[in-house]
């Protein structure tokens, strides 16, 4: 995995992240993009998987 320098904070960050934005339901994160508990799973899998 590969890390750069976040601007001037000297805080390392990798280069690939996983936005999670879009996991939950219910009507408070259901207008984020509402993702189920498996679907997020799945995407979890397969960006594990998809690692080097």
């Amino acid at each position: 995995m590969k890390y750069n320098l976040l601007g001037n904070t000297g805080v390392y960050v990798s280069e690939i992240g996983l936005g999670t934005m879009t996991f939950g339901e219910g009507e408070k994160w259901g207008a984020f993009g509402g993702l189920g508990e498996n679907e997020s799973a799945l995407l979890v899998d397969q960006a594990l998987e998809c690692r080097s």
